[in-house]
């Protein structure tokens, strides 16, 4: 690597178990190695656009404050290359090798990475976004972050909220967990994928039930286990398609949630692996418009089985559920071997004999199961 560490407002802090300051030059030379420090924990905000490699990085601490971090111009920063053993702040741990984002219990930290080539890399720990306190990461124009373990909103009393948005922008895990850690439910988190944003997990999603997954034309590639809420589309555009690349397990907690405005204007969930149904299917019509006809909303593409129940299915209120069938057929898609299909009665055939949503809507609060071989799928047509 050729670059070094550019600080835009020489509020740097580095640590070795105390805190002590650093004034940097601005525009440092860049050197044919990365600039080294012991732990970068920031309170006040601090732009790298120079390669740097350190311990721990901490963004957002009661010692310092709320803090912000951006890695821009193609730079690398690296946790876990700097011989610390970590330490504590306010009576809390930090291991080396780890970034945290909102630290303690009363701050807040945010970090951006965007730009071709800029990388934050905590490939050898874990990344937390929201540990204690209030964290916001922001992947995008080409950023990439990696971490062993992924962690949005980790413990009780936390939030996290990572948004991945653009080409070539991404997140790589090994696991992530969204509300919580790998010993069950935590704070509050919400992962948003958007606009081509890929976050790979090498080995599972956990989304707790204080987590959520939400996106527009945003890519989840792996195996996503949900006990929260799944909800394609995003804030600004509620209308979306997200993609999970592997299986999806729908728990007896979950909610799976759709918008649907139009024919043309609809949420779509696509799945590439197996489908496993569970929890509640919550439709909202809050915005439809009824169309003269009859017409299909293909709601969901599965590549894989599937198999499982609803738990429960909700309709907006004041929405005639009599209105509406659901069924997998066959996918009219190449990639995908089945999709469910939403029927919903026109304005002038509302008084055709549609079934009740006691035996359709409700599938599976009977017990029915619903058992779908795979298809062969072919990628090539």
């Amino acid at each position: 690597m050729t670059k070094g560490l550019n600080v835009k407002h020489n509020n740097l802090q580095l640590s070795t178990g105390i805190f002590f300051t650093a004034v940097l030059s601005l525009g440092q030379t860049a050197q044919a190695d990365p600039i080294v420090i012991p732990n970068l924990i920031l309170g006040g905000s601090q732009t790298i656009s120079m390669d740097t490699d350190t311990g721990v990085v901490i963004v957002g601490n009661s010692a310092t404050g709320n803090g912000s971090l951006k890695v821009q111009d193609g730079a690398a920063l690296g946790n876990g290359y700097s011989p610390t053993s970590g330490g504590d702040i306010d009576g809390v741990p930090y291991a080396e090798g780890k970034g945290y984002l909102g630290f303690n219990s009363a701050s807040s930290g945010l970090a951006t990475v965007t730009g071709e080539g800029s990388l934050w890399d905590n490939s050898g720990g874990d990344l937390y976004v929201g540990y204690q306190g209030q964290g916001t990461l922001a992947v995008e124009n080409g950023g990439t972050v990696s971490s062993e373990g992924g962690f949005i909103g980790t413990y009780s009393g936390a939030s996290g909220s990572v948004t991945v948005t653009g080409e070539e922008s991404r997140w790589d895990n090994v696991n992530l967990y969204i509300g919580g850690t790998d010993s069950g439910v935590g704070g509050q988190g919400n992962l948003t994928i958007n606009e081509g944003g890929v976050v790979s997990v090498f080995d599972n999603t956990t989304i707790w039930s204080t987590g959520s997954l939400s996106g527009n034309n945003g890519i989840l590639d792996g195996n996503v286990s949900n006990y929260g809420s799944i909800s394609p589309g995003n804030s600004v555009d509620p209308i979306g398609v997200l993609t999970i690349t592997g299986d999806l397990m729908l728990e007896d907690s979950s909610t799976l949630m759709f918008d649907i405005f139009n024919p043309t204007e609809y949420d779509q969930l696509l799945v590439e692996g197996d489908f496993t149904v569970g929890g509640l299917l919550d439709l909202n019509f809050d915005s439809f418009t009824q169309p003269a006809s009859e017409t299909a909303y293909n709601l969901i593409y599965v590549g894989g089985n599937v198999d499982g129940a609803w738990g429960g299915i909700n309709v907006s209120t004041g929405f005639d559920s009599s209105l509406l069938s659901y069924s997998f057929v066959k996918s009219d898609h190449a990639d995908y071997a089945q999709m469910l299909r939403l029927i919903v009665a026109g304005v002038d055939d509302s008084e055709n004999s549609v079934p009740e949503p006691a035996s359709i809507l409700l599938l599976g609060l009977g017990g029915i199961m619903l058992q779908w071989q795979r298809r062969y799928r072919s990628r090539n047509g």
